[in-house]
């Protein structure tokens, strides 16, 4: 019965966020939000903008619905992209598909 082979990353996976109405509106908690649930994080001089790192052992899955739970539940919204990939993701909480992350096409 041949192994299967598991993808390792040669670098880290990082992304940017562009947060609109973060979790309590503050960018910093936010920031500490994503720290205490194990994503290293970094405030960028823009003023909403955070640049995390996705850790080789969380699914990208659970990272996404980390990211998601990061903005406010009602009216929120997160672009997300990838410096790895180039691949942008768009997560808004209004509408009729709350939380759910959509890659944009190109």
């Amino acid at each position: 019965m041949p192994k299967t082979r598991r993808k390792v990353a040669s670098k880290p996976r990082r992304y940017i966020l562009e947060l609109n109405r973060a979790v309590g509106d503050s960018v910093r908690k936010a920031l500490r939000y994503f720290e205490r649930r194990g994503i290293p994080a970094d405030i960028l001089p823009h003023k909403t903008t955070l640049q995390i790192t996705k850790p080789d052992n969380m699914p990208f899955g659970e990272f996404l619905r980390i990211i998601g739970k990061g903005i406010q539940a009602r009216i929120g919204s997160v672009i997300m992209f990838s410096q790895t990939t180039g691949n942008a993701f768009i997560c808004n909480n209004r509408g009729n598909r709350p939380g759910k992350f959509f890659r944009v096409p190109g």
